[in-house]
């Protein structure tokens, strides 16, 4: 099953909170950090990763759970092994709060 067509479907997901929720309560924060480690060469997956976990890092308790989980070194080993991918960075950055809403959409 391609993983970046899953990470897809749940970025737009995520823009609906009480989907968000379920999301979270269904494990999808675990699943997405495995598959952020599955093929960290991979720029299309870390892309659609990246993406997926956006508008889950702009709220206080699912990013500590993000935390707990490791995934923030994980974006940035992902930003670092793909320094020249516009789009590593751009969702890197906006998983990191550089931005103060979540626009991937």
């Amino acid at each position: 099953r391609p993983r970046h067509i899953q990470c897809g479907v749940v970025t737009h997901l995520g823009v609906h909170p009480d989907a968000c929720q379920v999301l979270v309560d269904e494990g999808w924060l675990e699943i997405v950090r495995d598959y952020m480690r599955l093929d960290t060469k991979n720029a299309v997956l870390q892309i659609a990763c990246l993406k997926s976990l956006a508008c889950f890092s702009t709220n206080p308790e699912w990013y500590l759970m993000l935390e707990e989980l490791g995934v923030p070194e994980l974006v940035g080993e992902a930003m670092i092994n793909h320094s020249n991918d516009t789009g590593v960075q751009k969702y890197g950055h906006l998983f990191l709060g550089h931005y103060s809403t979540c626009s991937i959409l």
